[in-house]
């Protein structure tokens, strides 16, 4: 049974990162791009490419949509980003890990505060003024094939 599960995890990976967030009227869109890449390790920032797509808002308000899309070093940025968050919130990752997958189990969805990110800080946030985290990740069958995933992830924090 042991020697199973270490067959399962080690087919796992983390297939590709998406982090996206809005940026409205109000804000100074350089300091939302700043938050953003308080996600991304230091030594990777400079070979990350934001892109933005400008829409309008309900009011005809308009809002700038910044994302990034990583694939090679999704894994690495998912780790960096989990560890960045305090043992408690890591906790609560796992804690509720069944409502933050999709019925396939294969987007991870994770919430941070934008503003603490601008301020250097990755924390886990519920609302709207936040920075969405999709992590797609393969090989995995079941919820708790999943959280196992995570925990050997943080491991070594």
């Amino acid at each position: 049974m042991r020697s199973s599960k270490r067959i399962m995890k080690s087919k796992a990976r983390v297939h590709r990162l998406r982090i996206e967030v809005f940026s409205h009227a109000t804000e100074d869109i350089n300091k939302v791009k700043k938050a953003i890449l308080t996600l991304i390790p230091s030594e990777l920032r400079d070979n990350v490419e934001l892109a933005i797509t400008k829409v309008k808002g309900y009011y005809g308000n308009e809002i700038n949509i910044i994302n990034v899309d990583l694939s090679k070093k999704a894994k690495y940025v998912l780790k960096h980003i989990l560890c960045s968050l305090t043992t408690t919130e890591r906790s609560i990752i796992t804690a509720t890990i069944d409502t933050r997958v999709d019925s396939k189990l294969s987007h991870l969805f994770l919430r941070v505060s934008k503003q603490d990110a601008y301020l250097g800080q990755i924390r886990l946030m519920e609302g709207s003024d936040v920075i969405k985290i999709v992590a797609t990740i393969v090989g995995l069958r079941s919820i708790e094939e999943l959280r196992e995933f995570i925990e050997e992830l943080v491991s070594n924090c």
